[in-house]
């Protein structure tokens, strides 16, 4: 049996989770897909609601995420597949996987 790959496609927003005592999201946007490559821009996230102290829940914006000024890069990564043939991408923390739309849970307690 053959497994269809999921497709990614520009627009698309990804996210990573990553962090060892603390749960952190990055989301990124897809802007350009080839066969075997991915192009990503790394995304500034706006807090939705707190559950507790240093939590919140986070979800996307469609602003570039800013260092010194400028807006990120935008970063070449290789587009994989699982046996399932979902598509992830590995980052620089992690691996990030297409966002399902709903709302992520920062825990910056250290």
């Amino acid at each position: 049996m053959i497994q269809m790959k999921q497709q990614l496609k520009p627009g698309d927003i990804l996210v990573e989770c990553w962090g060892y005592s603390m749960i952190l999201y990055t989301f990124y946007k897809v802007l350009k897909v080839t066969d075997k490559s991915v192009w990503l821009q790394e995304l500034t996230s706006v807090e939705t609601g707190s559950d507790t102290y240093m939590r919140c829940w986070c979800t996307p914006t469609e602003t570039p995420m800013f260092y010194n000024g400028e807006p990120a890069k935008a970063m070449q990564k290789i587009l994989r597949h699982d046996a399932k043939g979902v598509a992830y991408v590995k980052t620089e923390h992690s691996t990030a996987i297409l966002w399902d739309g709903k709302p992520r849970l920062n825990d910056t307690a250290d």
